[in-house]
């Protein structure tokens, strides 16, 4: 598969995405499985590896969570 911004060759790979709500709540999720540009770098994620991260990072701040980090593997 080819990047669509480059047209560099696309490979699995883990990324990091860090979310902030409202300045109050800094959460970072390390190791989430992605597509990654060998040439620009860009990353893909597929919709149900994003429905996971969304209820992680739901989930962090119903518990209270205002900064912190979560490692992917061992919560989804």
């Amino acid at each position: 598969m080819k990047c669509p911004l480059c047209k560099g060759e696309i490979l699995d790979g883990v990324t990091n995405l860090t979310f902030e709500k409202e300045t109050e709540h800094i959460l970072v999720v390390s190791g989430v499985p992605a597509r990654v540009c060998q040439q620009c770098g860009e990353t893909f994620i597929d919709i149900e590896t994003v429905k996971k991260v969304e209820f992680l990072v739901d989930s962090a701040e119903k518990d209270g969570i205002t900064f912190g980090f979560v490692k992917y593997k061992e919560v989804a």
